[in-house]
């Protein structure tokens, strides 16, 4: 099976021409950008190519991705045509790279 892609959205260049993301190297970048990029600039709005699109046009999702590099936590929330989903809390979540 061969993946497309992801479209992503986080720069202000990327409301006309979104980024492509279609290797693990890409994604990779991306993370970094958010993780290293300026405060107002760490959310993103992915898209998978590989989800139909509606017959409007657009996408049957959005997939947001929020970091914050200080705090050390991340939050995704994917709307998609059968709803929205957020899951996840923060009680008892440990930091990155800590044990037990």
């Amino acid at each position: 099976m061969t993946i497309k892609g992801l479209e992503v959205q986080f720069q202000p260049e990327h409301t006309k021409i979104p980024a492509l993301l279609a290797s693990a190297d890409g994604v990779y970048a991306f993370i970094d950008a958010l993780l290293n990029g300026q405060h107002d600039r760490n959310c993103a709005v992915v898209y998978s190519l590989d989800r139909p699109m509606m017959p409007s046009g657009h996408r049957d999702h959005e997939l947001a991705v929020g970091v914050d590099r200080v705090a050390q936590v991340g939050a995704l929330t994917l709307a998609a045509d059968d709803g929205c989903v957020s899951k996840g809390s923060l009680d008892g979540l440990a930091p990155r790279g800590a044990t037990g």
